[in-house]
C-alpha cells in the first residue's frame, strides 16, 4: 500500500502558449480557478525577445495530472473567450472606419 504525496504527483503539459504573455495569463486563470499550475520554457522566449524558435520552444502550462482533464477544458474555454474577444475588437474597429465624418471629407473634397 503506497500513499501518493503532492511531492509524487505527475505534472503533465496541458497546454503551449504562444508567448509568455499567454502562457502566464492562462496559468493565472487556472490558479483562479482552483488548479495548481506552473508555466516552464518562459526565460528562453524572454531571452530571444520572443517564442522566435516555435513551438518546441513556447511556455507550457503543466498541472497534476489528476486536473489534466479539467485544466484543459478550462483553457479551451479561455481560448474562446480571447477569440470572442478579439473579433469583437475587430468588428469595432471596421464599423469606426466606415463611419465618416460628414466634417471632414468636405475638407477633403476643397
Amino acid at each position: 500500500m503506497s500513499d501518493k504525496t503532492e511531492k509524487d504527483e505527475k505534472l503533465v503539459e496541458v497546454y503551449r502558449a504562444r508567448d509568455s504573455i499567454q502562457a502566464h495569463l492562462f496559468a493565472a486563470e487556472l490558479e483562479e480557478d482552483g488548479i495548481e499550475c506552473q508555466v516552464l520554457g518562459d526565460p528562453l522566449g524572454i531571452g530571444l525577445g520572443g517564442n522566435t524558435l516555435g513551438w518546441s520552444t513556447a511556455p507550457q502550462i503543466f498541472v497534476k495530472e489528476k486536473d489534466a482533464l479539467r485544466a484543459r477544458e478550462l483553457l479551451s474555454e479561455y481560448e474562446q473567450l480571447l477569440l470572442t474577444n478579439h473579433d469583437r475588437m475587430e468588428d469595432d474597429e471596421e464599423d469606426s472606419e466606415e463611419f465618416d465624418d460628414p466634417e471632414n471629407e468636405e475638407e477633403t473634397e476643397e
